[in-house]
């Protein structure tokens, strides 16, 4: 009998260190297990610098309003919500309407680049002054990623930035040009 119950047993914390195991390296279960590193971030820029711009540039121009999440864990799923973004907060619109060819454009973009989120911030709530913010794969608790800042905006912007790059944030970073590596804790 006591062999039988040690079995048992045994059976039963194996399966519990396989799910918990699986769970841990779950991106989609919300556990910290980034895809890149910084150096990898930077790498990435650098191997696809006008590849990331065109994006980041063309986000901010027909998608200011648009967050998009990108999950590839559990089948590629693409969410994109619109927000009417002023100086008294944010408030949900109905997502925008884009063509299938459109939508698997942005779906195949984010899974190269193991991207996890697209949102776009304002400097502070007195500016017209916007920024792109890329998220990467497994960040869901502490994101991590790139910063975009547009040609015609100054590099300081960050200074007064709400809802992006301030308290809460612990590492910006500048790494080439108008981008800038961030973390968040």
């Amino acid at each position: 009998m006591a062999r039988f119950l040690s079995r048992k047993l045994a059976l039963v914390v194996a399966g519990l260190v396989a799910g918990s195991t699986l769970l841990a390296g779950c991106r989609c279960a919300g556990f910290y297990s980034p895809v890149y590193k910084q150096k990898d971030v930077e790498d990435l820029l650098r191997n696809n610098p006008d590849e990331l711009k065109r994006f980041a540039t063309g986000w901010l121009r027909e998608h200011r309003d648009d967050d998009m999440k990108y999950e590839d864990c559990h089948g590629e799923k693409l969410t994109l919500s619109r927000y009417a973004r002023n100086g008294s907060g944010m408030a949900a619109l109905p997502p925008p309407a884009l063509s299938s060819e459109e939508l698997r454009a942005i779906q195949q973009f984010a899974k190269r680049m193991n991207l996890e989120d697209v949102s776009v911030f304002r400097a502070s709530n007195e500016t017209l002054s916007w920024y792109v913010q890329l998220s990467f794969q497994g960040g869901a608790k502490w994101p991590y990623g790139l910063l975009y800042i547009p040609e015609d905006e100054p590099l300081n912007m960050l200074n007064s930035a709400s809802g992006g790059p301030g308290l809460g944030f612990s590492k910006v970073v500048p790494v080439q040009g108008r981008w800038l590596y961030f973390e968040s804790r």
